[in-house]
């Protein structure tokens, strides 16, 4: 074999040396990403089903509240309309108070004019001796007619006290329907802590609070939005965010998590379909 043909095989033994390394590394690089591929597919698969599981209990726990603050609010109504009906019965036993004590002052009055009528028979009796007997039976009729007026007074006096004892226990009855109102307005805002709602879904209020959005991920249909405020600005969980910039409205979104400084909210609709994006900004109310 000639030197220049011996050159070439060597220079092909080499090649195909290097060639068989690259390919070496190649496999085991191919190798290397197909495991890693398979681990982030996996992690992808648990973290969805694991939103997927919270979503249906968030879900169950929204119906739930809505279901609670619909009784919760018939309850109000009915409580209202029973307060409304015992201050009309308050009212009218004052009315009626009024009356008696009207009656009261009247009887008074006739107590007083019969004796008046009795000195007036005592003095004729001393200045007519012949009329003693007649003034005698007045007198005895006056007594009479004062033991009804007496009586008389008595149960006036008894019935007002029975009035004044009914509108004292209307009182209590009012003083525990607003006690019972102010539980069920309680009620209604631990309802919105920890259903999901709002608290004007729930008949409650939401302070102004403005945020600015530090970042998106959008996993299968959600989206995820991080707000750069939190606790320490007043944000609670179930507070509902709307979503622009500039003057372009995105969306809405609520409230799940909760930090001292942050929290993570849910976009729970769009308009028109727009995505909520990095800068945007967020507020509680327009």
């Amino acid at each position: 074999m000639s030197p220049i043909g011996r050159i070439f095989v060597v220079v092909n033994l080499a090649l195909a040396m290097v060639f068989l390394g690259w390919a070496s590394s190649s496999l085991a690089n191919a190798h290397k990403f197909r495991s890693e591929k398979e681990a982030v597919e996996q992690e992808l698969q648990a973290t969805k089903t694991q939103l997927q599981e919270e979503i249906a209990g968030l879900t169950a726990a929204r119906d739930e509240a809505r279901r609670l603050q619909s009784q919760a609010i018939e309850q109000k109504a009915a409580l209202d309309t029973q307060k409304k009906g015992l201050e009309q019965d308050i009212a009218s036993l004052r009315e009626e108070k009024a009356t008696l004590s009207e009656r009261v002052g009247s009887i008074d009055a006739t107590l007083k004019a019969f004796g008046d009528r009795e000195g007036d028979l005592v003095g004729k009796l001393k200045e007519a001796t012949d009329d003693r007997v007649a003034a005698v039976n007045a007198k005895r009729d006056a007594e009479s007619a004062q033991e009804k007026a007496e009586d008389a007074q008595r149960a006036a006096e008894a019935a007002r006290v029975a009035a004044e004892k009914q509108i004292r226990d209307l009182q209590v009855q009012v003083a525990s329907l607003d006690e019972e109102l102010g539980r069920r307005d309680t009620l209604i805002e631990a309802y919105a802590q920890v259903s999901g709602l709002t608290r004007e879904e729930v008949g409650g209020q939401v302070p102004t609070i403005a945020a600015a959005v530090l970042g998106v991920v959008t996993q299968n249909d959600l989206s995820l939005v991080h707000l750069n405020a939190g606790k320490n600005d007043g944000v609670k969980r179930g507070f509902t965010f709307l979503v622009y910039n500039g003057a372009t409205l995105k969306g809405r979104a609520r409230v799940e998590v909760v930090n001292d400084a942050t929290s993570t909210a849910v976009m729970i609709d769009s308009v028109d379909g727009r995505v909520a994006a990095q800068g945007d900004r967020a507020t509680t109310r327009l």
